[in-house]
C-alpha cells in the first residue's frame, strides 16, 4: 500500500469517527432533553408507574380469591407477573404518543427538522428515552411483585431471557406510541385511542386470565393477541406457569413474540418516519 493510500485510509477512518461521534453527541443530547422534560412533569412519570402497580395490587391481591388458574398451584402471582409486565410495557405508549404530539403542535419538531441533524434521529432518540421511562415501570412493577411472593424457576439464564423479551416488547410498544402521536391530530385523541387499545390488548389476552377460563369464541383471538404471546414466552422463560395450548398460537410463544415485536417495530417506525417528514 502506497503511502497516499495509507494517508487516504486514514482520513476516511478519521472522517466516519467524527460522523458517528456527531451521531451519538446528538442522540444523547435530545434522549437528555426528552428526560429532563418528565423530570419537569413527574405526573406523567407517575403514572406510567403506577398503572402497572395499581393493577397488580388489584388483581394478584384483592381479586385474588375470586381467580383460579389451573396450574398455578395457588401462586397466582407467579402467573400475573408476566402478564402485568407486558401491559406496563403497554402502559407508556398514551404518554410517549401525547408527548410526540405536542413537540409537533408546539413547532419544537420543525425546529429541530433545520438543523443539521443526522436522519431519524429525532424519532430514535424519543424511542430511546421513553423506553428507559417504560424499564423503570416494568422494574418497580417486578420489585413490587416480588415482595408480593413471586419468584422465578429457571434461574438467572431464564430470568434474563424473560427480561429481554419485556424490553424489546417495550421498544416495539413505545415506537407505535410514536406512530400514533404522529398519526392523529391532537394529544386528547392520542390519549383516547392509546388508552383504549391498552385495554382491548390487555383484557383480551392471556395477562391476567387463561384462555381456557373464557369464552371458547374467544379463546383463538386470546392465543393470538400479541400481549398473550409475550405474557407466554415470558413465562415459559421464567418457569412460571403457562397457559394449556389450544392450537399453534399457545405452543410457539417464543415465535409469536418475536414475530409481533418485530411487526410493530417496522410497521410503526416505517409510519412515524413518514409522518414525520411530512409533519407541517
Amino acid at each position: 500500500m502506497s503511502f497516499n493510500q495509507m494517508h487516504n485510509s486514514e482520513d476516511i477512518f478519521l472522517h466516519k469517527t467524527q460522523i458517528l461521534g456527531l451521531l451519538f453527541s446528538q442522540t444523547t443530547t435530545l434522549i437528555w432533553r426528552r428526560l429532563k422534560h418528565v423530570k419537569a412533569a413527574p405526573g406523567r412519570l407517575v403514572g406510567i408507574i403506577l398503572n402497572p402497580l395499581v393493577m397488580l395490587f388489584a388483581v394478584g391481591y384483592l381479586f385474588v380469591g375470586a381467580l383460579n388458574v389451573p396450574g398455578s398451584q395457588g401462586a397466582y402471582i407467579n402467573y400475573l407477573t408476566a402478564g402485568i409486565a407486558a401491559q406496563a410495557c403497554l402502559a407508556g405508549m398514551g404518554p410517549t404518543g401525547v408527548s410526540v404530539r405536542l413537540d409537533a403542535d408546539s413547532g419544537f419538531m420543525d425546529r429541530l427538522r433545520s438543523l443539521p441533524l443526522g436522519r431519524g434521529i429525532i424519532l430514535f432518540s424519543h424511542s430511546i428515552a421513553d423506553l428507559l421511562i417504560s424499564l423503570l415501570a416494568v422494574l418497580a412493577m417486578l420489585v413490587i411483585s416480588y415482595a408480593m411472593g413471586w419468584r422465578t424457576e429457571s434461574g438467572i439464564e431464564g430470568f434474563f431471557i424473560g427480561l429481554f423479551i419485556i424490553i424489546f416488547f417495550a421498544y416495539a410498544t413505545v415506537w407505535l406510541g410514536v406512530a400514533v402521536g404522529l398519526t392523529v391530530s391532537n394529544p386528547e385523541t392520542v390519549d383516547a385511542f392509546t388508552s383504549l387499545l391498552l385495554i382491548i390488548l390487555t383484557f383480551f389476552s392471556s395477562a391476567i386470565l387463561m384462555p381456557t377460563a373464557l369464552p371458547q369464541w374467544l379463546q383463538p383471538i386470546v392465543e393470538w393477541n400479541p400481549v398473550s404471546a409475550v405474557s407466554a414466552a415470558v413465562r415459559s422463560a421464567w418457569g412460571n406457569p403457562v397457559s394449556p395450548a389450544l392450537g399453534w398460537a399457545g405452543s410457539n410463544p417464543y415465535i409469536l413474540a418475536i414475530f409481533w415485536i418485530f411487526i410493530f417495530i417496522i410497521f410503526s417506525a416505517t409510519i412515524a418516519h413518514r409522518r414525520f417528514k411530512h409533519e407541517r
